[in-house]
């Protein structure tokens, strides 16, 4: 439920994709796909677990979405009907696999429409990736990925552990990549935009 809360894992920090131009109006789309996919991965799960923190952190998710929605102006607007949709339920709490589907449909749409590149323009540099996790993300999720260090232990939510199949099976490197230029909202996940170059994003 956590994949996509937390940090970014060594596997996917060596296959993550960078996107076809870094300049504001793509930077925009990408960010709205990347709340959606939160919102895909974690909304079920936060509604089975009854945790007012984590509706809490839902709705902020979507109020998210519809305030990037309206910030891409015109082109952006056929999606905010759509959204509203998906806010209405999400403040019902009610209809989980609707839903995620109708985020994953949106993320398609989304992608399609503004021309998103979902795959790598180059062939990541494992060595670099290993050297990076190490600097950036190891004391968050660990050496080996599981999470579990004193820094981790202080946060809430707790960072993702990648050795947990169910994490890693939510998690793809489009997703990763988002989450590692914008980070989360609300958690220790800080974004690497402004701070990494696109290919080692």
């Amino acid at each position: 439920m956590r994949a996509l809360a937390c940090s970014f894992g060594l596997a996917w920090v060596l296959a993550a994709p960078v996107v076809g131009a870094e300049d504001a109006a793509s930077t925009g789309w990408h960010r709205l796909v990347g709340i959606l996919q939160y919102l895909e991965a974690d909304y079920p799960a936060a509604l089975a677990s009854g945790s007012d923190f984590e509706m809490k952190e839902q709705n902020a998710f979507i109020d998210e979405a519809m305030a990037q929605a309206q910030a891409l102006g015109d082109p952006g607007s056929p999606f905010v009907r759509r959204l509203e949709s998906l806010r209405a339920r999400i403040r019902a709490g009610e209809d989980p696999a609707g839903v995620q589907r109708d985020c994953r449909q949106l993320i398609e749409d989304l992608v399609a429409t503004a021309a998103l590149v979902r795959s790598p323009r180059h062939t990541p540099n494992l060595d670099r990736g290993r050297t990076l996790y190490g600097q950036l993300c190891a004391s968050c999720h660990a050496a080996d990925g599981s999470g579990n260090t004193p820094l981790a232990a202080t946060l809430e939510p707790k960072p993702a552990n990648f050795l947990d199949p169910e994490v890693m099976g939510a998690l793809t490197p489009y997703k990763a990549f988002n989450t590692i230029g914008f980070g989360v909202k609300g958690t220790g996940m800080v974004g690497f935009a402004e701070t990494l170059p696109e290919d080692d994003r």
